[in-house]
């Protein structure tokens, strides 16, 4: 079970950088388990105490509203991670539901190990925090708000300060003191391909030095 631990480990992009003697020892903490398509990983209206990582399969997020309506929210796939290390281990229920929507292998890991790991093991942390961007990028990408809101959503700050990282913005700490340098590029940007036909990418990529 272990050497099967430690070769789907390092299928996943979480535990990219590791050294083999810290993938031994969060190993340990890891359990493998597998659902076919249908199966739920995690049942509406229950707390997030796990985090997962995809190893293999597609899941997705299903919410069921009062009138038994349900809409798929997101979708998971291999090299995703979800659940608790992103909304932090909650009690409260949550609506949404996790289903397998073809054979999957997880990675399965208790949320208070996973804090316990990622103090002591900074490149996981690392890894975790990038994985979480991603997620709460596709999220909001796919809600139509802007990329950059990320970094000033709450679910985002509060991992930041539990794993310790401050995140490096600006003097203020506040992101939104970078408007002025995106407005440069955003002009630059506008003023090279505005009303301009390009034949291939190489032609328009090969102006970019001349500016």
């Amino acid at each position: 079970m272990k050497t099967e631990i430690l070769s789907l480990m390092r299928m996943h992009g979480c535990f990219q950088g590791l050294e083999e003697e810290d993938l031994a020892e969060i190993g340990e903490s890891l359990e493998v388990v597998r659902y076919k398509p249908n199966e739920s990983v995690r049942q509406q209206n229950t707390p997030l105490m796990h985090i997962y990582f995809v190893v293999q399969g597609t899941l997705q997020v299903i919410h069921r509203d009062f009138q038994g309506i349900e809409k798929v929210l997101l979708v998971f796939s291999r090299n995703n991670q979800f659940d608790a290390i992103a909304d932090g281990a909650c009690s409260e229920q949550f609506l949404e539901g996790v289903f397998a929507r073809t054979n999957c292998t997880l990675l399965k890991l208790e949320h208070e190990k996973a804090l316990n790991l990622t103090s002591k093991h900074p490149k996981l942390r690392l890894n975790l925090l990038q994985a979480v961007a991603r997620n709460l990028r596709q999220g909001f990408l796919e809600r139509g708000s802007k990329p950059q809101q990320q970094y000033c959503a709450q679910d985002y700050q509060n991992l930041s300060q539990q794993f310790g990282m401050i995140a490096d913005m600006s003097r203020k700490g506040d992101c939104y003191a970078n408007v002025p340098m995106e407005s440069i590029w955003e002009s630059l940007k506008s003023g090279l391909v505005h009303y301009r036909k390009f034949k291939t990418w190489h032609i328009q990529f090969r102006r970019l030095p001349k500016i």
